[in-house]
């Protein structure tokens, strides 16, 4: 039995589709990484330290975690990654060539296209998108018992739009102090709206169910970046007006601090 891995949700573009152009020089050099998975009892145990410090009633709460607790806990098992490179050497990748990232979480290697495409199934053309191009294979071939420790294979096309998360939002907007409002399509690729939040979770507008006290959303800003008081207002005027005066919980991590200036 093959399973077949042909997943790049990173080049998935609003509006665009990918298509074959060209061909690709057997004589081509590419770089190919391959998404090492999460095994099951590795993924439950990350569910659980998610919910363990992202509960604000979690004995854990906000106890982050150092990037090597990290990367143990997501690492694929030494054998996983043995058995995967040994796989890969007996299809024409040579073992010098083989890279694994310091968190453990991808295996990556520089080839020509002719020796990847003697990886099964594989066939390197060049796909085009608007002004983007990208040399991928559609599909790569795995045998079964090494699919479960691959979670995607780089290069590979973009995904058809149909299978990624929401590209655009009719909202309700206000154009400066004019109250007459009107439905605009936002581009939810590139910006993000209180209604682009609905669209990505799945959110009924008209829910009327309170918000659960244990849940909220946060937003990451590093050192360097901030917000005004003055540009959330005009924001949330536009886009959700019974925020206006709202302020964000700040949450220092790591010795943050919220900038004043």
């Amino acid at each position: 039995m093959k399973v077949h891995v042909a997943l790049h949700p990173a080049i998935t573009s609003s509006g665009s589709h990918w298509k074959r152009s060209a061909s690709v020089p057997v004589n081509e050099t590419i770089r190919i990484d391959i998404a090492l998975s999460l095994d099951e009892d590795s993924s439950e145990k990350a569910a659980q330290a998610i919910e363990n410090i992202s509960g604000p009633n979690s004995a854990s709460f906000g106890q982050q975690w150092s990037s090597k607790q990290v990367s143990e806990l997501f690492a694929l098992p030494k054998e996983g990654i043995r058995e995967l490179a040994k796989r890969l050497t007996s299809s024409g990748v040579p073992r010098s060539k083989l890279r694994l990232s310091p968190d453990r979480a991808y295996l990556s290697f520089d080839v020509t296209v002719s020796n990847a495409e003697s990886l099964p199934g594989a066939k390197f053309r060049r796909y085009s998108s608007g002004s983007a191009n990208q040399t991928a294979s559609k599909v790569y071939s795995l045998p079964h018992g090494l699919a479960k420790y691959v979670d995607f294979v780089l290069p590979a096309p973009g995904r058809e739009p149909g299978n990624s998360a929401p590209t655009s939002s009719s909202v309700r907007f206000k154009d400066g102090l004019n109250t007459r409002a009107t439905t605009r399509k936002v581009d939810c690729f590139k910006y993000m709206t209180p209604q682009c939040l609905r669209a990505l979770y799945n959110i009924d507008e008209d829910d009327a169910q309170p918000a659960h006290p244990n849940i909220s959303l946060g937003v990451f800003t590093p050192a360097w970046s901030t917000w005004l008081a003055d540009d959330r207002d005009r924001f949330f005027a536009d886009f959700a007006p019974d925020l206006v005066g709202h302020r964000p919980k700040i949450i220092p991590i790591n010795g943050g601090y919220r900038q004043e200036e």
